[in-house]
Parts: structure tokens; C-alpha cells; sequence
């Protein structure tokens, strides 16, 4: 039997998305999460209500409630790396020049630079901890 080109086609993708998207994407993802974690590794006090010491007990649920707008903004942060990182990616997988995306380059290197200072600020903050010193919290 005999198929026609109409069965063999494919649907062409619902976005085609070009390096420069990527990058504004990555960067809209990830311009709150950082200058809201720059604010706090650099002792800046962040004039949010969501943020402020409340004077409410601390419960269970607030703790739960602060920590997973932590970790929700830290997750936007890798993906907006991920965002940024993927045309670069793309280029080194068809062999052209890393520096043929240069502000996604960028982005992805500003925005891995950040994970790895949260990421070390956290190790810093718990090493302690994790060898045995008491009260170290």
C-alpha cells in the first residue's frame, strides 16, 4: 500500500521560540527571585508585608508557609537558568560557537552564579550543624 505525504506530515510546533525569548523569558522568571534572595544575602530589608516579622505565634503552617515561598522562588530561579541556558546548550550541541548567543550566555551564567551563592550561603549556615556543634541553630 501506497501512503500519502498528507499522513506523513507532522504538525509543525504551537511556538517556535527564538534564542532572544529565551532570554527575555529567563529573565522575566528570574529578575524577582534574585533581587529578592540579593536583598536577603546582602542584609537588605525588603519593604513587603509577605516578608516582615509578623506577630503572629510561629506555627508549623507559618514555618511551612515561609518555606515554600523559599523554595517556589528558588525553583523560578533554576528554571529561569534553564530558560537562559538552553540556546547556549543548543549551539554546543550543533557545533557553532558558544559566543553565537551572547546575553543568553550571560543570563545563564549570572543566573548559575546565583543558585551556587544560595547553595553556598545554605552550606555555610549549616555546616555546623551537620559536624556536631550544639546549639548551633
Amino acid at each position: 500500500m501506497e501512503r500519502s505525504s498528507e499522513n506523513s506530515h507532522t504538525a509543525p510546533p504551537l511556538i517556535v521560540m527564538s534564542p532572544h525569548r529565551f532570554a527575555l523569558i529567563g529573565f522575566l522568571i528570574g529578575i524577582v527571585p534574585s533581587a529578592l534572595f540579593l536583598s536577603l544575602l546582602f542584609s537588605v530589608e525588603v519593604n513587603i508585608p509577605l516578608f516582615k516579622p509578623t506577630e503572629y505565634p510561629v506555627t508549623l503552617a507559618n514555618k511551612l508557609f515561609h518555606a515554600s515561598i523559599a523554595l517556589g522562588l528558588f525553583v523560578l530561579l533554576i528554571i529561569a537558568f534553564l530558560f537562559s541556558a538552553r540556546p547556549v546548550l543548543e549551539s554546543i550541541r550543533t557545533k557553532e560557537s558558544v559566543l553565537s548567543h551572547p546575553l543568553n550566555l550571560l543570563l545563564g551564567t549570572i543566573f548559575f552564579l546565583l543558585i551556587t551563592a544560595i547553595i553556598g550561603a545554605i552550606v555555610v549556615d549549616q555546616y555546623p550543624c551537620w559536624i556536631g556543634i550544639p546549639n548551633c541553630d
